[in-house]
């Protein structure tokens, strides 16, 4: 590990970070409400890797090197809290994990991290794939060359998964509104976290986070009622396990109910109970399932690394249902997933708050700045990823996974935090073993069956709402494979 304390503080005389200043950071702010991701790029390669932009009394710090990456998430973690727009979200999604800080967040992540180790995975794999065995049932009934909208469809499969694994209950039937509204809240959430309004509070300080939000009607009208679908949907099942006591599952939905603190009085309250199954409603499937759709595009997109991916599959399954022994075996398909991920990060922006004066690289960080760490831009960084634009999975395999590859092949280290797709640090995704397995198992499954070619004409457009998500879609046409699958 870098030792990140001579990072931070080597320079004497801090100076002040570049970055655009009067009009033009006015101007930078629009472009980030339009596209934040070419915004961030824009700024980088203008200003460096160290961006400062003032803002309605707002220090804003763009970082998008790996060392000071780890400086941030590792090394001075202590000195970065959750901002404002952990506020933002928390409006959606109450005070998860995903939100929530200092002990309270501590408590909590405690009592559910020993259903996420890696001892549990095995439990739930089974969930993982009777999902896509239903899945796959259900699309026998289409025709073939059929359109379907794979990101709906992806993400309607992996709540079938996150239903009975962490609730214990069929949430297909739910699946559609969910949808809905998830979309919602990411789209009303994005847009508030870069509009002017939200940062109101801190220059009228008679402005409450809450006031604030609120001044941007429609919109959070919009997010009401789609926060309402969720209340109603996690409502029911806290009141299913409420009406069976003797129900003992070892489910999230069970753990937070039985948790229990020092002196035996339940250690989550109702409120919390709920702000933990609506974060896991949305982390729990919607970022798998927009991990497999991107992966899914970039298949259609590339036919070598298709055709690879099914030989795989085929020698290994043999046509039968994937096992947890058969996890270890699938080498190119978790490849092909990673690098999915680093072309499309689940997590694309993670911002910190400086609770107290800091350094980075030189740069003055002043207490109460926001520090943006953007996934994206180090996962598409040309410093660590030779053809950053390019879809080649061979980074990721085991032999490999240390090593970039520069233009004449020769191999070199690659910066540990050059790819962070689940955050990194203490409040790295909690669920990254269980979603890594599960989109796996379902890009396994998938492709003994079907193969997925884009849609004639479509256009697809990356929306950077809380989660990086088509925007309209994506359209993809169903065929299933020439060769049927063999065995059972």
């Amino acid at each position: 590990m870098t030792d990140t304390s001579t990072i931070v503080d080597a320079v004497a005389e801090p100076r002040q970070a570049p970055g655009p200043t009067g009009r033009d950071a006015f101007r930078v702010m629009a472009e980030m409400r339009r596209d934040p991701c070419v915004a961030f790029q824009n700024l980088i390669a203008r200003y460096g890797n160290v961006v400062r932009l003032d803002v309605a009394g707002q220090k804003l710090f763009l970082v998008n090197d790996p060392e000071l990456v780890e400086a941030v998430f590792v090394g001075r973690q202590g000195n970065y809290v959750k901002t404002l727009n952990a506020k933002v979200a928390a409006m959606a999604l109450g005070n998860g994990l995903l939100t929530n800080g200092g002990e309270s967040w501590a408590r909590q992540r405690r009592i559910m991290q020993p259903l996420f180790a890696r001892r549990q995975l095995d439990r739930f794999v089974e969930y993982m794939i009777t999902a896509a065995d239903r899945t796959l049932l259900r699309w026998e009934t289409r025709s073939d060359g059929d359109q379907l909208d794979v990101s709906v469809a992806m993400n309607a499969l992996t709540l079938d998964v996150t239903g009975p694994a962490l609730f214990g209950t069929d949430l297909s039937d739910d699946a559609a509104h969910v949808h809905e509204a998830l979309v919602e809240i990411l789209r009303c959430v994005g847009k508030a976290m870069t509009s002017p309004l939200t940062w109101l509070p801190a220059r009228l300080p008679g402005v409450s986070p809450d006031l604030a939000l609120r001044l941007q009607a429609p919109r959070w009208r919009k997010l009401d009622a789609a926060v309402g679908v969720l209340d109603d949907v996690v409502a029911r099942l806290i009141r299913e396990r409420q009406d069976s006591p003797q129900d003992d599952r070892h489910d999230l939905l069970g753990l937070l109910l039985a948790a229990r603190d020092e002196a035996g009085a339940s250690a989550m309250s109702p409120r919390q109970v709920r702000d933990e199954l609506v974060t896991f409603l949305l982390v729990g499937h919607d970022t798998t399932a927009y991990s497999l759709a991107w992966t899914l595009l970039l298949l259609s997109n590339h036919p070598e690394v298709r055709e690879r991916l099914v030989a795989e599959v085929d020698t290994v399954l043999g046509g039968r249902r994937p096992t947890p022994a058969d996890l270890d075996d699938l080498t190119w398909t978790s490849a092909v997933i990673e690098e999915s991920m680093r072309l499309y990060p689940p997590s694309w922006l993670i911002e910190r708050q400086a609770a107290a004066d800091d350094v980075l690289g030189g740069y003055a960080i002043p207490a109460g700045a926001t520090v943006s760490v953007a996934p994206y831009l180090l996962h598409h960084d040309p410093k660590s990823w030779p053809n950053p634009e390019g879809f080649d999975p061979r980074r990721f395999l085991p032999e490999h996974r240390p090593f970039i590859y520069p233009a004449d092949g020769a191999e070199t280290s690659r910066p540990r935090f050059a790819y962070l797709p689940f955050g990194a640090g203490q409040r790295q995704c909690i669920g990254l073993g269980f979603a890594r397995v599960q989109a796996k198992l379902i890009l396994a499954m998938l492709t003994q069956r079907y193969t997925f070619d884009l849609a004639p004409g479509a256009r697809i457009v990356p929306e950077p709402t809380l989660t990086l998500r088509p925007r309209d879609g994506l359209p993809m046409i169903l065929r299933r494979r020439a060769v049927p699958p063999q065995g059972e």
